[in-house]
């Protein structure tokens, strides 16, 4: 069913919902923005205006096509690390001692700073391009990843996913130069550091993994705890998941031994459990 809508009898909008007996319809997405070393235009193709928009495009020629009945943001509906470019919160970016920086007082210039990007930025994202005819036409449902708040906030993304632990600790060590000299501002380093806690960017993202060591005991319990639903319930888990900014399926299923073993089919397997990851829908890969 088609519904209409309008807010202060401005511009007539409606949005679709399903029948009793039809199968919802949705789309999932994530990464909505551009990080802060990505150009926008080199995304924008022809014919666009904005390099946010194609994605959204082509996700609106389906909804008009065949209409979803509601869309899930799995985290960075939109990118806020500009607010490290707010005048008043310079004092706090240039603070070199992690230490210091984690401790810095919050001044009330820096307090309204905050109130007055995020306000702003939140409007300006959510009522711009393809993405705002695609929010004001198929109900949302959304979730917060670090983006939302600020590059480096920490968030949780795909299940299963390859580990990297060679290069987590690698990056965590204090005798790496890379970081130090990064973190100094040295020799062009400065942008292998993220702004918010000065650790290195990409030991950030790795930190988001539910694969990384710091998760890996509460990821263990989260899908033995799914498995035992999906046992007890008699149904189907499965994982959805954004953030890495490729495109996957990763498969969790019993482990059968020996030469003769037989793989137990999927419809008999509680363990069975599919992580599907959608790449970014902004982003670059």
């Amino acid at each position: 069913m088609r519904v209409t809508y309008s807010i202060n009898d401005g511009q007539e909008m409606d949005f679709f919902v399903p029948g009793r007996s039809q199968n919802m319809r949705w789309a999932a997405y994530s990464c909505n923005g551009f990080s802060a070393g990505v150009n926008p235009d080199t995304f924008r193709g022809p014919g666009f205006q904005s390099g946010y928009d194609p994605v959204w495009t082509d996700l609106l020629q389906k909804h008009a096509e065949e209409p979803f009945h509601a869309l899930v943001g799995g985290g960075d509906q939109l990118y806020c690390d500009g607010i490290v470019r707010e005048p008043e919160m310079q004092n706090w970016v240039s603070t070199k001692l992690p230490e210091k920086k984690r401790n810095y007082p919050l001044t009330e210039d820096m307090r309204f700073a905050i109130d007055r990007f995020y306000f702003n930025h939140y409007c300006q994202i959510f009522r711009s391009g393809a993405f705002a005819r695609a929010n004001s036409s198929i109900p949302m449902l959304n979730m917060l990843d670090d983006h939302d708040i600020i590059d480096g906030f920490g968030s949780c993304i795909p299940i299963a996913y390859p580990r990297m632990v060679f290069l987590e600790t690698a990056l965590e060590s204090k005798l790496n130069p890379l970081v130090a000299l990064g973190r100094a501002g040295s020799m062009g380093l400065s942008g292998f550091v993220n702004k918010f806690n000065a650790d290195a960017e990409l030991l950030d993202d790795l930190n988001d993994h539910w694969t990384a060591k710091s998760h890996k005991r509460e990821r263990n319990w989260f899908i033995e705890r799914m498995q035992h639903i999906a046992k007890d319930k008699h149904m189907r888990v499965t994982f959805l998941s954004g953030d890495v900014h490729c495109a996957a399926v990763g498969v969790l299923k019993t482990f059968v031994k020996g030469k003769n073993a037989v793989e137990i089919p999927p419809p008999m397997d509680y363990r069975y459990m599919l992580n599907v990851v959608s790449s970014a829908i902004v982003n670059t890969p």
